[in-house]
This record gives C-alpha cells, sequence and structure tokens, in this order.
C-alpha cells in the first residue's frame, strides 16, 4: 500500500486509541491485524500479538484462539508452513 493505509484502517486505528482493554479491544486489534494481513503481514503479526497479550491478560480463551488462527493464516501467506502448522494445532 506504499506507506498508506486506507480509510478504514485510519478509522480503526483512531477506535483503537480510545478503546478500553477489554475483549472489543481485541476484536478491534484483529480488526487492524486483518487490513494488513495481505498487503503488511509484519504490520498484521503485531496486532496480532497485541491481540493475544491481552487476550491471556484478560482470560479471554477464544481471543487467544482467533490470534492463533491468524497467526496461522500470515504465516500460510507467507509460505512459512511449519509455523503455520505450529499455530494450526
Amino acid at each position: 500500500m506504499n506507506g498508506q493505509d486506507s480509510p478504514k484502517t485510519d478509522s480503526l486505528l483512531k477506535q483503537l486509541q480510545l478503546a478500553k482493554k477489554d475483549t472489543s479491544q481485541v476484536l478491534l486489534l484483529y480488526a487492524i491485524a486483518d487490513e494488513y494481513e495481505n498487503s503488511e503481514p509484519a504490520k498484521a503479526m503485531k496486532y496480532i500479538g497485541m491481540g493475544e497479550a491481552l487476550s491471556k491478560n484478560l482470560g479471554y480463551e477464544s481471543g487467544v484462539w482467533k490470534a492463533y488462527r491468524m497467526y496461522a493464516y500470515v504465516y500460510s501467506y507467507q509460505s512459512k508452513f511449519d509455523s503455520a502448522i505450529y499455530y494450526n494445532k
């Protein structure tokens, strides 16, 4: 994307600045990661990691599992199949 975020990504990032640290923020982090997963996988991994950490802190097990699925997708997209399999267990 040549270093520019889409209007949707910009909107999600603004929402993130105001979000409370709860499961809604986890889902917002994953929505941001979704926007980056094909164009900027490193950024996607950053937001997935943030969502995973917050999920663990909150005891939000579904959020942790979603992080693993998202890691697996990004690794598959990058043809890092060993890592994708690890997170897809």
